[in-house]
């Protein structure tokens, strides 16, 4: 398998969301951003699926030097061996990608948000910077089109917490706000043991419905040229924003199951928001 396969195969498997949303670029930016992604994927997930924080800090000092090692062209690892290339030819600065490792090692030893100014931090910071650079490789680099793609970001962030709360929960992790647990009177221990309640389906109502507020105030930002160099991500905007339609419309039970749009609802969306774009 050479490192732009298992890119495609981490980031970008067939079937996959972010598959269809990079379906009709050009294929150099499709494999740059695919690129991208998989380096995300490998030191996020790579780092929170460890029990203890320590471990996790460990696995990303290995990816810091894997960094440097990539820029000084000894890559060992497919996905710095696929991303290097990219980083280059679209101008990824070595220091942005250091950043997305210090921020995704913060959240290690935080695995609970006091309220929602706090996970916002939290997903700027993540899916924001990544958003960032993504908006670099879609042809977009002035500091106010870059903006509008770090708010983008943070709808992307916000929607990944609601779709993984079970997820999360299963490591003792909670990253929707913990005043708002308060205000609807939801028990982290409903959460921690996976029981839907009503006061649970009361919360993510409200979680979906700053997801859509986040979208609406990001996509509306964006001039005619910067939904055109968008396409790609506002594709994957629609699927996420008819995942959480679906979500609603199922009652907001999201413990017992992840809700998933079909492989033809996914190319669908993918095709009219690149078509409308």
């Amino acid at each position: 398998m050479t490192p732009e396969e298992y890119c495609r195969s981490l980031a970008a498997p067939s079937g996959s969301s972010f598959h269809y949303s990079v379906l009709f670029l050009p294929a150099e930016k499709r494999s740059a951003l695919t690129c991208l992604f998989a380096f995300y994927r490998e030191i996020k997930e790579g780092s929170e699926e460890c029990s203890d924080p320590a471990l996790g800090q460990i696995k990303l000092n290995w990816w810091r030097q894997e960094l440097a090692s990539a820029w000084s062209g000894r890559a060992q690892h497919p996905a710095t061996q696929a991303l290097f290339p990219a980083a280059a030819r679209f101008d990824l600065a070595r220091e942005h990608l250091a950043a997305l490792i210090d921020a995704v090692e913060s959240s290690l030893f935080k695995n609970r948000h006091a309220d929602f100014p706090s996970l916002q931090d939290y997903c700027s910071r993540t899916a924001g910077l990544v958003e960032q650079l993504a908006a670099r490789i879609l042809g977009l680099d002035d500091p106010v089109s870059l903006q509008h793609a770090k708010d983008l970001g943070m709808a992307f962030g916000f929607t990944h917490v609601i779709l993984n709360l079970r997820h999360d929960a299963m490591r003792n992790r909670i990253l929707l706000p913990q005043d708002q647990l308060a205000r609807t009177g939801v028990a982290e221990g409903d959460i921690l043991k996976l029981r839907e309640t009503e006061n649970l389906k009361k919360l993510i109502e409200f979680a979906i419905d700053k997801a859509e507020n986040c979208y609406n105030r990001a996509t509306s930002k964006f001039s005619a040229a910067e939904r055109k160099a968008l396409r790609a991500r506002l594709a994957l905007a629609a699927i996420s924003r008819s995942q959480l339609r679906e979500i609603r419309e199922d009652g907001c039970c999201i413990l017992r199951r992840r809700v998933e749009l079909t492989p033809l609802s996914k190319l669908w969306l993918a095709w009219t928001t690149w078509v409308g774009g």
